[in-house]
């Protein structure tokens, strides 16, 4: 019986977040009487969602899965991060003034 429950409360959690079972990486559950915190992972992020054993959601939280096999100083055209974000500051005043006030170090 505790296991159909736990099926049950496992696919209202994954049903919440709106993805499919499929898309699930891993899943492990925690209960501490009738709620029960559900964490699982898809491809691109990871869900913590607190289920009633009635089937209620209390509580979801979502946040982007952490980039493995990058390296997160320099991306793969040889900018660090400081640099991107210098461009990205350009882009966007260019964009929003419809000329460059700015001269961009890296162009």
């Amino acid at each position: 019986m505790k296991h159909n429950i736990h099926n049950y409360i496992a696919k209202t959690a994954i049903d919440y977040a709106r993805i499919t079972p499929e898309e699930v990486i891993d899943i492990s559950m925690r209960q501490d009487g009738t709620l029960v915190e559900v964490d699982f992972g898809a491809e691109w992020m990871n869900y913590i969602c607190y289920v009633d054993l009635s089937g209620e959601v209390f509580g979801f939280s979502s946040e982007p899965a952490p980039l493995t096999g990058l390296d997160c100083a320099e991306d793969s055209a040889g900018m660090t991060m400081t640099e991107l974000a210098a461009l990205f500051l350009f882009i966007f005043a260019y964009a929003h003034h419809g000329r460059a006030f700015l001269r961009c170090p890296y162009c």
